[in-house]
């Protein structure tokens, strides 16, 4: 079993909505997770505000490693059916994840999306306690990870793309599987922040929403999780980094 950073601290569970999908989308490429942050996540705020994201993760062989292709989506006011607050719109500017131990090293390429700033060991307060990400990166503008001030962020319905590159003699499979462990292992983490958050009767708020405590269940169950088959995993598509964070290497 994996180790990381920083555990949640509190009483709180976190449940998110995380689907595995094993179709493929071309001869060499397919999806290979879908994390929500809606609903079913744990917000920094009492009631949520009602900012919603979705985030997309693919894998493929590499020289010397695995690229991870993220896809970032702010689904405000998206989802079929509103939570909280209610939110119309926000800005979707920050998002964090862990990392499977045996990844012993990454670089970042921002590509053309405003998240430009990296963070390792990226930091959240609230909902229980201090929160450590293996890996943070939000937009530009001044502070750190978990507050300041922000350039534009994804509002409703846009999506940028980023890119990883991940320094393992494992090949994209494994990497996914390894993934797909932590979920299993009820170890994986992952937070995405939004700020200029509006909705009827308020508007210019914040929020940090935050899943964890995954389980196994029937492919498709809200907050629960699937492991495809090892047949279903090869040839992972996505596009690659540079930007370089060091990180202790370790056997899964």
């Amino acid at each position: 079993m994996t180790t990381f950073t920083s555990r949640l601290l509190g009483s709180s569970l976190l449940a998110t909505s995380i689907a595995l999908a094993s179709s493929l989308v071309s001869a060499n490429a397919a999806q290979a997770l879908t994390i929500n942050f809606d609903s079913t996540s744990t917000s920094t705020n009492t009631p949520a505000t009602g900012a919603s994201a979705q985030v997309d993760f693919n894998f493929v062989d590499v020289a010397d490693g695995v690229q991870l292709d993220l896809r970032l989506l702010n689904t405000t006011n998206q989802l079929a059916t509103s939570f909280g607050l209610g939110a119309t719109d926000s800005e979707f500017v920050a998002f964090g994840f862990d990392l499977p131990d045996f990844i012993s090293s990454y670089t970042y390429d921002s590509l053309s999306s405003p998240f430009t700033r990296l963070f390792a060991d990226a930091e959240i307060n609230g909902a229980g306690g201090k929160n450590v990400f293996d890996i943070g990166i939000r937009v530009a503008g001044s502070g750190t990870f978990s507050g300041g001030q922000t350039a534009a962020g994804l509002n409703s319905g846009e999506s940028a793309q980023v890119s990883f590159f991940l320094n393992t003699n494992d090949n994209a499979q494994a990497v996914e599987q390894g993934f797909a462990n932590l979920f299993n292992g009820q170890e994986f983490r992952a937070v995405a922040r939004f700020q200029s958050v509006d909705g009827l009767g308020f508007s210019g708020a914040s929020d940090k929403l935050l899943v964890s405590t995954i389980s196994n269940s029937d492919p498709g169950d809200d907050g629960e999780v699937s492991v495809p088959e090892p047949g279903t995993l090869a040839g992972l598509a996505l596009i690659g980094g540079s930007l370089a964070a060091a990180r202790r290497r370790k056997s899964c």
